[in-house]
C-alpha cells in the first residue's frame, strides 16, 4: 500500500514538474525576448538617461561631491545593473528636470504619480515609496492638520514649483494669485524666522532638509486630508517599466531593497534581515 502511495506521489510530482515547465517556459522566453530588445535599444552610445531632481533628498539629491545620491538613485542603479543596461544620470532643479523629462530628453525618472500628466507615460506598478505631504512652520505657530484649512495667502503659504502640493492646490481651486514659490532652502530659512508662515512639501524631504540645515525651531505636521502619493518609476518605454517591475519585485523579496531603504531611512537597522518594504509593496499591489 505504501509503495502504491509512493508511486502515485511520484507520478503527481512528475506531472506537476511538467506542468510547471509548460507554464514558465513561455514566460521565460518572453522575458528573454524582452531583455534582448532592451539590450539592443540601450547601448553605451544610447544609454538609459535617468532624470532626477537635485533637491529631493532622501530620494535623489546632489551629494557633497556633486554626484547623484539617494534612495531612488541607488535603487535605479541596482535595477539597471541587474538588467545589464548602461545608464547615465542627469540632475536639475525640479521644474527644469520635469520639462526635460516631458520633452522626452530622458528615459527614466522616479516621480510622484500625480505630478506628471503626459500621454504615453508608463508608471511602475510597484511604488518605490509613498510621498506624504506635510507642512512646516516655526514652533509656536498655529498648527494646520488639513490642507483645506490653510489660508490662501501668498504672504504666508509657500510651495515648491510643480511639486505635488502645487498640483493639489490647483486641483482644489487655488489660483495663481493664491500661491507663492520658494526653493526649499529659502522657504525654511524664511519660515524659521517668521511665525505664522508655512511651507508645504514632502514629510521625508522636510525632515532631511531641516536636519541638513541644522534648524531646530521648526515643527512638521503631516496633512491628514491628502492621501499619500505613490512614488513610482516613470518612463515612455513600457517594456523598460515592465522589466523594472519584475526586477524590483525580485530584489525586494531578496531583501536588497531593504538594505538601501535602511541606509537612508533607518541606518541603525541596516543589518536587520526582515523585509517590511517587500510586504508593504505586495499588500499595495493586492489593494490596487
Amino acid at each position: 500500500m505504501n509503495m502504491k502511495n509512493d508511486f502515485l506521489f511520484f507520478i503527481r510530482y512528475i506531472a506537476f514538474g511538467i506542468l510547471l515547465c509548460c507554464v514558465t517556459t513561455p514566460l521565460l522566453a518572453a522575458d528573454s525576448h524582452s531583455a534582448e530588445k532592451l539590450s539592443a535599444r540601450y547601448t553605451q552610445e544610447h544609454p538609459v538617461v535617468i532624470m532626477s531632481d537635485w533637491e529631493f533628498a532622501p530620494y535623489e539629491f546632489r551629494g557633497d561631491d556633486g554626484n547623484p545620491q539617494g534612495y531612488g538613485i541607488e535603487i535605479g542603479h541596482l535595477i539597471l545593473d541587474e538588467l545589464n543596461l548602461p545608464y547615465v544620470n542627469k540632475m536639475a532643479e525640479w521644474k527644469v528636470a520635469l520639462s526635460i523629462f516631458k520633452h522626452r530628453k530622458a528615459v527614466l525618472a522616479i516621480e510622484p504619480k500625480t505630478s506628471i500628466s503626459v500621454k504615453g507615460l508608463f508608471y511602475s506598478k510597484m511604488p518605490v515609496e509613498q510621498y506624504r505631504l506635510a507642512i512646516v512652520s516655526m514652533k509656536g505657530s498655529e498648527i494646520y492638520k488639513k490642507f483645506d484649512s490653510l489660508p490662501r495667502d501668498p504672504q504666508r503659504i509657500f510651495f515648491k514649483k510643480c511639486d505635488v502640493a502645487d498640483v493639489v492646490a490647483t486641483q482644489r481651486g487655488w489660483k495663481a494669485k493664491d500661491k507663492a514659490y520658494l526653493t526649499t532652502q529659502q522657504a525654511l530659512l524664511y519660515v524659521s524666522s517668521h511665525p505664522g508662515t508655512y511651507y508645504i512639501w514632502g514629510y521625508d524631504q522636510l525632515r532631511w532638509a531641516i536636519r541638513k540645515m541644522g534648524i531646530t525651531n521648526l515643527q512638521i505636521t503631516i496633512l491628514q486630508d491628502i492621501r499619500p502619493t505613490p512614488l513610482c518609476f516613470a518612463s515612455y518605454d513600457g517594456q523598460l517599466i515592465d522589466a523594472i517591475d519584475e526586477t524590483y519585485a525580485r530584489l525586494s523579496q531578496s531583501g536588497r531593497i531593504d538594505e538601501i531603504h535602511n541606509k537612508f531611512f533607518n541606518p541603525e537597522m541596516e543589518s536587520n534581515d526582515a523585509s517590511p518594504v517587500f510586504i508593504i509593496i505586495i499588500l499595495y499591489s493586492w489593494y490596487m
